[in-house]
């Protein structure tokens, strides 16, 4: 007889295109977590660092804002949304007069995993931070990504 696996409730979210809808998750979490029934543990929830926030410097910030909008004291996956950063800042699609999406050419790859690695066995975070791209598939969660 095959092993018994525990099949968890997985919400994946992207904070950047739809705030409110990140909020209203976050909302339905507690509401649901309040009602009883389900643990947080119980479910399995990951969300995206967005492109202008590869720099380290606002990396922290970009999780803590996340952990706020959903109203969770931990994440169980944090991801890299592309393995590109656009320039830092708060526009969220910075463009030139072109139309062209500004890129971050200062900081590498690396240097935000970096900065994501800092942030797991704080007491906010039990997250493995993991890299996802488009040729992963979009919001991809496979350990081979």
């Amino acid at each position: 007889m095959p092993p018994k696996t525990r099949w968890k409730p997985d919400f994946d979210t992207l904070t950047v295109r739809n705030d409110t809808g990140t909020r209203e998750v976050g909302e339905a979490l507690q509401a649901g977590l309040a009602a009883g029934g389900i643990a947080r543990e119980d479910i399995f929830v990951s969300t995206k660092l967005w492109n202008s926030n590869h720099r380290p410097e606002r990396v922290e910030p970009a999780f803590a804002a996340s952990l706020d909008r959903l109203r969770l004291n931990y994440l169980d996956l944090y991801l890299i949304h592309t393995p590109f950063a656009f320039q830092p800042g708060d526009e969220q699609d910075p463009r030139d007069q072109n139309g062209n999406v500004i890129y971050d050419h200062g900081v590498t790859l690396l240097d935000t995993w970096r900065a994501m690695e800092s942030l797991v066995g704080r007491e906010r975070d039990r997250t493995q931070p993991r890299a996802t791209s488009r040729a992963c598939g979009h919001g991809s969660t496979s350990r081979s990504c």
